[in-house]
């Protein structure tokens, strides 16, 4: 049994294996019984669902989108009180309060928008707009380092690792500093780093 101490007292933590018996006792007699065991919680809830629509009230689907929708609206109705939130290069641009069964309009879908629907702490909805990726890989150096710094999306971690493949670049020093210096911060833009893979492949394929 352990003390944790607390604003109100103590907090007491009892291991219990399968059935324990805790008994209070005073000077005289005993004060208190307390019976514990353990119960498996096999209990789940069902996901909350949301309904996400288009003007014309056609469904629009979750995840990495490459289309946009009409008009740039979607409208969002759900069953619970939550919130819906607007991110943007993985910073958060806008939070709204969503009430249950109100129907919100959203008007400035874009690509690079993330939007979310979350009840607590929970992601029930999610959906990232995004261009489908249409660079053409080249063998010049400059528009490679171009193509990189102009990239765009979240920043996520990259591993040194990725250092394995910058002796692929001497020939493109422009190219070899920039990953060199992402590598060494710990991050990448999201469409920076699968630009660079792409570029990667496409060097191994030459070799």
């Amino acid at each position: 049994m352990l003390y944790y101490p607390s604003d109100g007292g103590k907090v007491c933590s009892i291991e219990v294996n399968e059935r324990q018996q805790l008994i209070s006792t005073g000077r005289a007699k005993v004060l208190e019984y307390t019976y514990l065991w353990k119960k498996p919680l096999n209990e789940r809830a069902e996901q909350p669902k949301v309904t996400i629509s288009d003007i014309d009230g056609n469904p629009v689907p979750s995840g990495l989108q490459n289309n946009i929708p009409q008009n740039h609206i979607i409208r969002v109705t759900a069953p619970f009180d939550g919130t819906i939130r607007l991110e943007k290069n993985g910073f958060v641009i806008e939070q709204i309060s969503l009430k249950a069964e109100i129907s919100i309009e959203l008007d400035a879908i874009q690509y690079g928008v993330r939007v979310l629907i979350l009840q607590g702490l929970d992601i029930v909805w999610s959906a990232e707009y995004k261009k489908e990726n249409s660079e053409v890989l080249s063998s010049d150096d400059t528009v490679n380092f171009q193509n990189l710094v102009h990239a765009h999306g979240r920043k996520i971690p990259v591993s040194h690792t990725l250092g394995a493949t910058v002796g692929l670049l001497k020939n493109y020093p422009k190219t070899r500093k920039w990953i060199s210096e992402k590598i060494r911060s710990g991050y990448m833009e999201e469409d920076a780093l699968a630009y660079y893979k792409n570029f990667i492949v496409m060097l191994k394929s030459k070799r």
